[in-house]
């Protein structure tokens, strides 16, 4: 992903992370929209944690579904900001540090 973000042909911000905007929002229909590919977005991550736990690679005491919703705000925020504000390398640390402090 970091790779794919430090190309200079991908567009500035995920849409996803475009669209949760007041004035996308404020649209019933769109929101409804961006709300639907939210809860997919988290859904993925969901998915992915309880196969882990199920092979053992995740602690089954861990709550999937809020791990997964503080994976997809940390990947928000930095869809927003990863070209002006982060080095690569601080970026590799608090992904390193996030995944760890989660146990993953």
């Amino acid at each position: 992903m970091l790779d794919e973000l430090d190309d200079p042909k991908t567009p500035r911000v995920c849409l996803l992370a475009g669209s949760l905007s007041g004035d996308v929002l404020a649209e019933r229909e769109l929101k409804k929209s961006v709300l639907t590919d939210m809860k997919s977005f988290y859904g993925a991550f969901t998915d992915r944690l309880r196969a882990a736990q199920k092979r053992g690679e995740f602690a089954e005491n861990s709550d999937v579904e809020v791990v997964a919703q503080v994976i997809v705000t940390y990947l928000q925020g930095l869809f927003r900001v990863i070209r002006v504000l982060q080095s690569r390398a601080e970026v590799e640390q608090q992904i390193e540090t996030l995944l760890r402090g989660l146990g993953i």
